[in-house]
């Protein structure tokens, strides 16, 4: 785990970016990739006829979207709203002005 801890690290330390907004966009990143590899095993399975594995596929499918939908939310909010201490200390509107709105991270959502 230790060694994931310091990719982000580094990773953060690059881009500029928090730690939690890297962390959530990662989450988001990997969720729509699972969701895209299951579609192809779904399209697979279909195609052999294979019941079981179609029905494991859509199921494994429909959580990654779950986790994609619910990191969208919650970049989202970190993006409108800023989260953690900075956010405490008044400085809201001057965050909010940096990133993009709630509405724009959803328009992009595809």
């Amino acid at each position: 785990m230790t060694s994931h801890q310091g990719a982000t690290a580094t990773a953060a330390h690059k881009t500029g970016m928090r730690d939690e907004t890297y962390n959530i966009v990662s989450v988001l990143y990997h969720a729509l990739q699972g969701g895209e590899t299951c579609m192809q095993y779904l399209q697979d399975a279909q195609e052999t006829g294979d019941q079981q594995l179609v029905q494991f596929f859509q199921e494994v499918q429909e959580c990654h979207r779950h986790v994609a939908t619910r990191a969208k939310a919650v970049l989202a909010q970190y993006l409108e709203h800023g989260n953690g201490p900075e956010s405490h200390r008044g400085m809201g509107a001057g965050t909010q002005g940096s990133g993009m709105t709630g509405s724009q991270a959803h328009s992009h959502s595809g």
